[in-house]
C-alpha cells in the first residue's frame, strides 16, 4: 500500500515565498488545488477529505494568501512591479518544475482557475487536465472592479470584521448563508484575521485588472471540466458557459445550492464531479518519460532532465559509507569510456539504506571529487522510496520497481523510458550491464 503523507513546506520561487502542503498517497496521480481570492488552501479541507484516497494532492497558497508572500523579498514589498496573474502562473510553473512533477491535474477555483488557464497556455507540458471552478476568462466588468477594489481597500485597512456582511454574499449563496451558519461564522472570523493585508490587496489588483483570455481559449487542448455554482453571483453561469463553449471538448457541470465557493459549500457534489471526470480521462501515464522531470543538482540548481534527451542514461542511487561505495570508481570509468558514444551517468545520493549517506551536499561533493575524481553529474540527496520518494524515483519505480539497496541501477533509453534495472551486485564493469548499454545506444 502507498504511504499516506501530510507534508507542509515552502519554496522561494523567483524571490517569492510560496507555501504548499501535500496530502494523500505518493504514487497516486497528482492533483493540484488552488484557491480563490481572499481565502487560502484551507478552503479545500472538506473536499480533500473526499479525494485523498485516490490522488496525491498538492495544495498551494497562492501569492499574498495563507503562508505565501507576494513580493521579491518573500513577504512582499512596496516599490516592486505590480503583480499580474501571468506572473503568478510563471511562479507556479517554476514551483512545479522545481519538484520535477511532470504534468499534473490542475484544479482552480476563481483566482486559482485564472492562474491555471494561464499556466496551461504558457506551459502546456505541465498540465494534464484542467478543472475550472467558478472562474472566468473574461475581464471584470468596470462597475464591479470599482466595488471590489473599494472592499479590498477596506480590508487592506484592517476593516475585515466591518465589511463581512458586504463581502460574504459574493462568495456564499443565500442557501448556504441560511443552512450552514457554522460555515459562515468560520469564514466571517477568517475575514477579520487576514495576515498579509497588503499582499491580498496587490493580488486583488491583479485579479480585477486581468486581461481577456477569450481569444486564447481555443489554444487549450487538455481535457477540461468547468464547474459553477447555480447561485454564483460573482462568476455566474454565463461565464462558465463561455469557458465550456470556447475550450474544445470541455464539460460543464452546475453545482446546486452553491455560490462562488462551490467546493466549500458543496464538497460532496464537487468531489463526485471531479472523480467522474478524472477517472474517465484517457490513460496517459505511459507517455511520461525521464525527460519530463526536473531534479536539483548537488549545487542546488534545478536541472531539467530533458537535457539528456537522445542520450542513454544510467541512474544510480549512491552512498559514501556502503560496501558498494567502490562502485563509484567503476561508474566513473564507465562514464569516461562511453560518454562520447552517448551515455551519461547520473548519481543520486540517498540515505535510505543503512543510513550510509549522512553527509551534506558539500561533504558528498568533496568525497566524490577527492576520493574518486567523479566527473559525471551528481544530484541532491533524495528519497528513493516511501512517503517522500522523489519524482525521479517514483517514475523509475513505476517502470521497473523500487531500488532494494544502494547503487541500484536503472538504464534509461534515448526516449526517456527505462530499459532495464540492475541490482547493487551488478558492477559497472559487468558484461551484463555493458551489453545492455550497447543495445540501448544502438537503438
Amino acid at each position: 500500500m502507498d504511504d499516506q503523507t501530510e507534508d507542509r513546506t515552502e519554496s522561494v520561487i523567483r524571490g517569492v515565498r510560496l507555501s504548499y502542503e501535500w496530502q494523500g498517497h505518493v504514487g497516486k496521480p497528482i492533483l493540484v488545488l488552488t484557491h480563490s481570492l481572499v481565502w487560502d488552501r484551507e478552503m479545500f479541507e472538506d473536499l480533500v477529505s473526499r479525494l485523498v484516497d485516490s490522488w496525491h494532492i498538492l495544495l498551494i497558497d497562492l501569492h499574498g494568501h495563507g503562508r505565501s508572500g507576494h513580493g521579491p523579498d518573500g513577504q512582499g514589498g512596496q516599490g516592486s512591479p505590480p503583480l499580474t496573474l501571468e506572473q503568478m502562473a510563471e511562479d507556479c510553473a517554476e514551483l512545479l518544475k522545481s519538484m520535477g512533477l511532470g504534468a499534473v491535474h490542475w484544479a482552480g477555483l476563481s483566482m486559482g482557475g485564472m492562474v491555471g488557464m494561464r499556466l496551461c497556455l504558457s506551459h502546456p507540458e505541465l498540465v494534464r487536465s484542467l478543472i475550472l471552478m467558478d472562474t472566468s476568462a473574461q475581464p471584470e466588468a468596470p462597475e464591479r472592479v470599482s466595488l471590489y477594489m473599494q472592499l479590498a481597500s477596506a480590508l487592506r485597512n484592517g476593516m475585515g470584521a466591518q465589511i463581512a456582511d458586504s463581502v460574504l454574499p459574493f462568495f456564499f449563496c443565500h442557501t448556504t448563508m441560511e443552512r450552514q451558519p457554522d460555515l459562515i461564522a468560520r469564514y466571517r472570523h477568517k475575514l477579520a484575521r487576514q495576515a498579509d493585508l497588503e499582499g491580498l490587496y496587490q493580488v486583488a489588483q491583479a485579479v480585477f485588472g486581468r486581461g481577456d483570455l477569450s481569444h486564447r481559449l481555443s489554444e487549450i487542448h487538455v481535457p477540461t471540466l468547468v464547474l459553477v455554482g447555480t447561485e454564483d453571483i460573482s462568476t455566474p453561469l454565463d461565464k462558465a458557459q463561455h469557458l465550456a463553449q470556447s475550450i474544445a471538448g470541455a464539460e460543464l457541470v452546475s453545482i446546486p445550492a452553491a455560490g462562488h465557493m462551490s467546493a466549500t459549500e458543496q464538497p460532496e457534489f464537487v468531489a463526485v464531479a471531479m472523480r467522474d471526470f478524472l477517472n474517465n480521462l484517457p490513460e496517459t501515464e505511459s507517455t511520461l518519460s525521464l525527460h519530463d522531470l526536473t531534479a536539483n543538482t548537488l549545487e542546488g540548481l534545478a536541472q531539467p532532465l530533458a537535457a539528456y534527451q537522445g542520450k542513454v542514461v544510467l541512474v544510480v542511487n549512491t552512498a559514501s559509507e556502503c560496501g558498494y561505495t567502490p562502485q563509484y570508481e567503476g561508474l566513473e570509468d564507465l562514464y569516461k569510456e562511453y560518454v562520447d558514444k552517448g551515455l551519461v551517468v547520473l548519481g543520486f545520493p540517498s540515505n535510505d539504506f543503512g543510513e550510509q549517506e549522512p553527509g551534506s551536499a558539500e561533504e558528498i561533493r568533496s568525497f566524490c571529487s577527492t576520493r574518486f575524481q567523479i566527473t559525471f553529474p551528481m544530484f541532491e540527496k533524495v528519497r528513493t522510496r516511501g512517503a517522500r520518494q522523489s519524482p525521479v524515483y517514483k517514475f523509475l519505480s513505476q517502470q521497473h520497481g523500487e531500488p532494494q539497496w544502494n547503487f541500484h541501477k536503472y538504464l534509461v533509453g534515448k526516449d526517456g523510458k527505462v530499459r532495464k534495472a540492475f541490482s547493487s551486485r551488478v558492477s559497472p564493469s559487468s558484461s551484463e550491464l555493458r551489453q545492455a548499454i550497447d543495445t540501448a545506444l544502438a537503438e
